[in-house]
């Protein structure tokens, strides 16, 4: 979870990080996700969200937004990382 100022209270990012190689070259992958309690949750949490995808706009770019139906609180995997 992580909380941007250029978001709703009601929106929040979810965020991975794709390492091809090293964590040094490591890239962020993120969606943005409505949720009515966005603002109760805690930054850096783990999070399994459940939505649908609807057509929407960030810092004024089209982009699509995961509209939460359901979040579970969920334990860091072992490898937090993504690997290609």
């Amino acid at each position: 979870v992580y909380h941007d100022d250029r978001l709703e209270n009601n929106h929040f990012m979810v965020n991975r990080f794709i390492v091809s190689c090293c964590v040094a070259d490591a890239n962020v992958v993120t969606m943005v996700v409505h949720w009515p309690d966005a603002a109760t949750l805690e930054t850096d949490s783990w999070m399994r969200v459940e939505g649908v995808l609807q057509p929407g706009v960030f810092d004024g770019a089209p982009l699509p937004i995961l509209a939460a139906q359901r979040i579970t609180p969920v334990d860091m995997p072992e490898q937090p990382y993504l690997y290609p």
